[in-house]
């Protein structure tokens, strides 16, 4: 019998559509705004702002599937491989879409952040009974994040790790998470926690995904989508 809440594969489904309404936003409605020079008190400002508040819970959600997804697999290190091929798969479509260039060195894109933070995971469970080794592979995530400008950089290693750590603690996990958020301006913190009502309300089940990988397709192929109509529709 299926249990009550959300299966993994319903989180991932409002996780990307929260990703989806952000880069819509951030990708296409910003450009436009700036190039027709509309004023703040404008419609478009607002619904430019309620965009981004929606995308900001992707990235908790994100994390908190990926700390579920290291745990149930088998192959810690192939789901590793996966998520660094997709990584490098998605750059060119990430730095066209946001710089108008196929190649740059502004920023990486997600999936690097989510590489490291996993990349990390594994060296806590190996070190398990070393917490000096423990400490330096966490320093050694975040340093990573930022010299790489992945997104979320520091932020979001320290993110999935909080949630690794805390996975059996909801009320410490949640205390913990939230000061993680505070980058954002305070609405958009705001946004962001509203992760974890969604996460709170997981059922531990992984959910029926009749194409496996499709989640990780999408990205690379919705931001590249996203440069093509602002480019040959909007001509920005």
């Amino acid at each position: 019998m299926r249990g009550a809440g959300l299966s993994g594969t319903q989180l991932k489904g409002i996780a990307l559509c929260s990703m989806l309404a952000d880069h819509l936003a951030a990708l296409v409605l910003a450009f436009w705004i700036r190039s027709a020079g509309l004023p703040k008190e404008s419609g478009w400002h607002l619904f430019y702002r309620i965009l981004r508040a929606a995308g900001r819970p992707a990235f908790p959600i994100y994390a908190f599937l990926l700390v579920e997804g290291f745990r149930h697999t088998r192959a810690p290190r192939r789901y590793l491989a996966r998520l660094t091929a997709f990584a490098l798969i998605s750059e060119i479509p990430y730095d066209l879409a946001y710089r108008n260039r196929p190649a740059d060195r502004a920023g990486q894109n997600i999936f690097f952040t989510l590489a490291i933070g996993l990349a990390v995971l594994l060296l806590l469970e190996h070190f398990r009974e070393r917490p000096l080794l423990r400490a330096a592979s966490l320093a050694g995530g975040c340093l990573a994040a930022m010299l790489l400008r992945t997104e979320y950089d520091m932020f979001g290693v320290l993110l999935i790790t909080v949630f690794h750590l805390l996975r059996e603690e909801p009320l410490r996990r949640t205390l913990a998470v939230a000061p993680l958020l505070m980058y954002e301006t305070w609405n958009l913190w705001c946004a962001g926690l509203a992760a974890l009502i969604p996460i709170g309300w997981y059922n531990g089940e992984r959910g029926k995904a009749r194409r496996p990988l499709f989640f990780y397709w999408f990205y690379p192929v919705h931001l590249f989508l996203l440069y093509l109509l602002r480019r040959l529709v909007l001509r920005l």
